[in-house]
């Protein structure tokens, strides 16, 4: 998983702290990239300068894997400029992944930063430096606004420049957040990257996630991935098996090769792959004695099991195993 800790004057390197304890707790069962993540300003307001100074400091250390950064937050368009500049460049010099949340907004007015990004990319030849370093592009509601033109010249720019981009929508957070002032109370348009779309039609690199839940920003939804894909059916009008196990791959092997943890593979288990497994009970969780069996992937993606009738396989080692309401034969899907 990809975690944020905030990095601002306010919390200083505390959250940062705590990360890297967690990180080193759990690194039997989960890989964790911790993101030094600068929700606030760096180069605008009254605490950008010594926001950044903490960012500096946070970004040297060798348990931070990735330079997070909030551009859309900053005062001004150049600002925002500064603020990407800053965050390419010291990925490039501490060897670090970048994640951007980039143009959350619904604002045609407003101009799309992803195209500075790339520019930036390129001009500071992170293909060339970085061979093993990824950038994630967060939210980016601005662009459901583009035009099929748009869409075309924007992955034509990543492919030509093999530029090690993805692009990651974030529904939960995305449809609770993401809608410009309207004095009609009628008129709330909502809007979230059309993810499966986006893969299909252009050929971008995409993946769903999940951040916010449970906090101020996002008090509703669930943090399992399964979840998630189970509201991208809905989201984008995906009702198709080939759509369900499409959603499967952006929540799991899709997601882990967009963080640079591996790279993209099929669902199926191949011999010498590494065994990490998720494995499903058939069981009873209606209290009814009657099973609900999920069959396939689109089982599992339209009715996502209970937490307590799942099992996780990491490096062939059992991690996590349901309650004891799970008969051991009632393994129904690997």
């Amino acid at each position: 998983m990809r975690a944020f800790v905030e990095v601002d004057h306010t919390v200083n390197l505390t959250c940062l702290e705590a990360g890297i304890a967690l990180k080193d707790e759990w690194k039997e069962a989960c890989a964790v990239q911790i993101v030094s993540f600068a929700q606030d300003p760096i180069f605008s307001g009254e605490h950008g300068n010594h926001n950044r100074r903490l960012m500096e400091e946070a970004v040297q250390q060798p348990q931070v894997d990735v330079i997070g950064t909030t551009p859309y937050v900053e005062s001004s368009i150049d600002a925002s400029k500064q603020n990407i500049i800053w965050a390419i460049e010291r990925a490039l010099e501490c060897r670090k992944h970048v994640d951007f949340h980039l143009d959350y907004n619904l604002d045609t007015g407003k101009e799309a930063l992803v195209w500075f990004v790339l520019r930036t990319l390129k001009e500071r030849g992170w293909t060339s430096q970085s061979t093993d370093k990824r950038v994630m592009l967060g939210h980016c509601t601005r662009l459901t606004l583009f035009s099929d033109e748009e869409w075309g010249l924007l992955a034509q720019e990543i492919r030509d420049n093999d530029l090690p981009v993805s692009f990651v929508g974030l529904p939960t957070s995305d449809m609770y957040m993401a809608s410009p002032p309207s004095s009609k109370s009628h008129d709330r348009p909502r809007g979230t990257l059309q993810v499966l779309e986006m893969i299909k039609k252009y050929g971008l690199d995409t993946v769903i996630g999940i951040n916010n839940v449970g906090n101020t920003f996002t008090p509703w939804g669930s943090e399992d991935p399964l979840s998630l894909a189970c509201l991208g059916v809905g989201v984008y009008q995906a009702g198709t098996k080939a759509n369900a196990q499409l959603l499967y791959e952006c929540v799991s092997t899709r997601a882990r090769a967009a963080i640079g943890l591996s790279s993209s593979e099929a669902l199926a288990l191949n011999q010498g792959s590494r065994a990490d497994i998720l494995l499903f009970y058939d069981v009873d969780d209606t209290g009814c004695n009657v099973s609900r069996p999920r069959h396939g992937v689109a089982g599992i993606v339209w009715d996502p099991p209970a937490k307590a009738s799942r099992e996780l396989v990491v490096g062939g080692q059992l991690k996590a195993s349901p309650c004891s309401l799970c008969p051991k034969s009632a393994f129904d899907f690997v």
